[in-house]
């Protein structure tokens, strides 16, 4: 059954592209940019992670900014000086971010034990967007490998697609 398959690239345009070109016969087909296919699997079980699946806000890296500098803060990894700006004490900001980007990517498999004080860092902060039911672009895709840890979730999952075809995997 064409329901079974589930098609990802990573642009609406590619995804746009492959819709059109996929004949009649495979109408049903789960054709989708990664994102959103994670997304999809959040909703459809993020309660087994701890989310409210009916509802879920998506937003950017900047519109958690503050939550993360207040987070950053609490831990006496940044202060804020008389002038306004940050002073990064325990690390860079580049650290920080290539931290969290790598966390978000997979690049780095066991963060607790790579920089345990940004483990806690990152820690909070999945913390405190669960509780406010948000997601990033960069943590749909953790939250979804996550998931996929979850007994229920992955059976489910198992049972309900075949095949998997990425598209621009090098990508």
């Amino acid at each position: 059954s064409p329901s079974r398959i589930v098609a990802i690239t990573f642009t609406r345009h590619a995804a746009g592209n492959m819709k059109a070109k996929l004949p009649a016969s495979a109408d049903g087909v789960n054709i989708s940019t990664l994102h959103a296919f994670c997304l999809r699997l959040i909703m459809e079980m993020g309660q087994e992670i701890g989310y409210e699946s009916s509802w879920l806000s998506v937003v950017s890296d900047d519109d958690i900014m503050l939550d993360e500098r207040e987070i950053l803060s609490d831990l006496g990894i940044i202060r804020k000086k008389p002038d306004g700006k940050w002073d990064w004490r325990k690390c860079r900001m580049k650290d920080w971010t290539a931290f969290r980007d790598g966390i978000c990517n997979g690049s780095i498999q066991k963060p607790e034990e790579e920089n345990p004080l940004l483990w806690k860092a990152w820690s909070a902060l999945l913390s405190r967007l669960q509780a406010q039911n948000v997601l990033t672009y960069g943590t749909i895709l953790y939250e979804a490998i996550n998931l996929l840890k979850n007994r229920k979730a992955l059976k489910m999952y198992r049972t309900k697609y075949h095949h998997f075809v990425m598209d621009e995997c090098q990508d």
